[in-house]
């Protein structure tokens, strides 16, 4: 199925103290955070990909590493 991309403004986020996937994990409740913000992206991915729900679910975000 294929669906039409529309057009969104990316918004950048600044590295901050509070990035989304930090470069280390020092213990084990950063690792599950980081664990379930994965898996959480994943499953956003996978259904925009399948187009189980409409383009104004979704928003662009720009992930700066």
């Amino acid at each position: 199925m294929a669906t039409a991309q529309l057009s969104h403004n990316t918004r950048t986020l600044k590295a901050s103290k509070n990035t989304i996937f930090p470069s280390q994990v020092t213990n084990e409740h950063e690792s599950l955070v980081v664990v379930k913000k994965l898996f959480a992206t994943c499953i956003s991915c996978i259904t925009y990909l399948r187009g189980l729900f409409p383009e104004s679910s979704y928003r662009d975000r720009r992930l700066d590493a």
